[in-house]
């Protein structure tokens, strides 16, 4: 598969700073005392905003995060500790760009992380990893969760087989100062995944499984996995979960491998692991669970040394798949909130509706070759995931296609282009959600093209670039009303190692 050389951040020390149009700022800054035999340790900083810290705008945003780790290596084994900090801010701006930006709602969200982590690789070991990670979140609607995740890895090697077990537990402890109005009128409330009598909650999740692999015809790895939610508090709680997990490779020859993957698993979704992918999440979100059926079918191909394909099909079935839609007129459940303290004068995030289920299937393609001198990469993607309860609609884009092209114009110089194209798909509409008249509607959200090119300069130990983004100017739509409409974009990075 293509794969970008892209050095063991690890092992660099470096600092850029990149200025842009849209008042972008990304500034970094990474310090280690690099390659040792006793350990490897350092910390990182990163600041990015655009349009947040000057001239503000609706979709402006900014993102602080702080770092440190150190990696021990003890005799045969490595001790990993790690310390993170993160804080992002922005607006709960959809379909509000009309409304003066000071009276919209900002989400200001920050969380601590701290993991521990024990990894002795020799197999003269049976325990091959064992630590515990642990993350506190809170949020600007004083929203506070604490997550508590240790985890376990053993493996033994007997008579030309192995015998795997894995373990982690997942306990969430989720408090709120004030709740949100009721929902109760809704004739959808069952299906949206929001707090409304639980000012505290707290949820557990076991995840264990048990495998044994070895190589006869095929490489294979059988076994179980056992997952269990106490509680019938969320869809899929209070039953446990018992299903056979099947991993077989065959290498048909010296350039063709094919795998099959069959799988079922429970997923949980926090508020912490959302807002990485939705920043505009309703801050009264209820973690959820869903369930997931999987077969994958991989085959990979390699034509020449420089020539491979990777090929991917899945047949998916999802239960209780989560489902973004506008969150119209939320600012009418928080009437009774100190204004003072919330500012909720006009807010529109994103809730969560929870799908009964989407089945279809899915296919992607990669294609890489590689020169010299250059480097290519298309990739291509087709989805026929759909929703069974809402005739047929599909959430996630139909197709998308991308390339990669890398090409070392000169000893010193490179160019990299970057094209992708996204298909339409459907978007949820529940509109006034607290209505209850209120019915389920859809809106299509238009197909896009999107063009980016970087070139850099090499003169080590200084870096100089430049990249352009949006280079058509086009329309971006990521969720309902929640879009990019910045058009084209240029930077100038500097980096220097040291």
């Amino acid at each position: 598969k293509f794969r970008l050389k892209i050095n063991n951040p690890d092992y660099n020390k470096y600092f850029s700073l990149a200025l842009g149009s849209k008042s972008f700022i990304d500034n970094k800054f990474h310090y280690t005392n690099g390659i040792s035999t006793i350990h490897n340790s350092g910390f990182y900083f990163n600041h990015q905003s655009e349009e947040f810290l000057v001239n503000k705008d609706y979709d402006g945003y900014q993102n602080l995060s702080f770092n440190i780790y150190t990696n021990r290596y003890i005799k045969k084994n490595i001790f990993k500790t790690s310390f993170t900090l993160n804080n992002n801010q922005g607006f709960y701006w959809g379909d509000l760009n009309q409304i003066q930006l000071d009276s919209i709602s900002k989400f200001n969200v920050s969380d601590v992380s701290i993991k521990l982590e024990l990894s002795q690789p020799s197999n003269s070991y049976v325990v091959k990893n064992v630590g515990v990670f642990t993350n506190y979140l809170v949020n600007n609607y004083n929203r506070n969760e604490f997550i508590i995740n240790p985890f376990l890895f053993l493996s033994l090697e007997k008579a030309l087989k192995k015998y795997s077990f894995k373990f982690n537990l997942n306990w969430i402890k989720t408090n709120f100062k004030d709740l949100p109005n009721s929902t109760s009128n809704n004739p959808n409330y069952n299906q949206l995944s929001i707090v409304e009598y639980e000012d505290n909650f707290t949820d557990l999740l076991l995840n264990s499984s048990f495998c044994i692999s070895g190589d006869n015809y095929f490489n294979y790895e059988i076994g179980f996995n056992f997952q269990y939610f106490p509680g019938d508090n969320l869809n899929f709680g209070g039953q446990p979960l018992l299903f056979p997990q099947l991993h077989l490779l065959k290498k048909i020859s010296d350039t063709q491998i094919i795998q099959l993957n069959i799988n079922k698993e429970l997923k949980y979704h926090s508020f912490n692991s959302l807002f990485d992918f939705t920043p505009y999440l309703d801050p009264f979100y209820r973690n959820s669970l869903s369930k997931e059926f999987k077969i994958n079918l991989l085959y990979n191909k390699l034509f020449t040394d420089k020539l491979s394909l990777v090929s991917n099909f899945n047949y998916l079935m999802k239960k209780g798949e989560l489902i973004p839609f506008i969150f119209y007129e939320r600012e009418e459940t928080l009437i009774d909130f100190p204004q003072s303290e919330y500012q909720t004068e006009y807010i529109n995030p994103l809730g969560m509706y929870l799908d009964p289920i989407q089945t279809g299937l899915n296919a992607t393609f990669s294609i890489s070759f590689d020169q010299n001198r250059y480097n290519v990469l298309f990739e291509s993607e087709f989805n026929l995931i759909n929703s069974k309860e809402h005739h047929k609609k599909y959430f996630i884009p139909r197709y998308k296609l991308n390339s990669i092209i890398t090409m070392g114009l000169f000893e010193k110089i490179n160019l990299t282009f970057n094209w992708f194209f996204v298909g339409n798909h459907d978007a949820l509409i529940i509109e006034p959600a607290y209505n209850y008249n209120s019915a389920l509607n859809y809106i299509n959200l238009n197909k896009y093209i999107d063009g980016n090119i970087s070139l850099s300069y090499d003169l080590n130990p200084m870096i100089f670039s430049m990249e352009i983004k949006n280079i058509l100017g086009n329309k971006i739509e990521f969720f309902d009303h929640y879009y990019d409409d910045n058009g084209f974009k240029i930077s100038l990075r500097f980096l220097y190692k040291f």
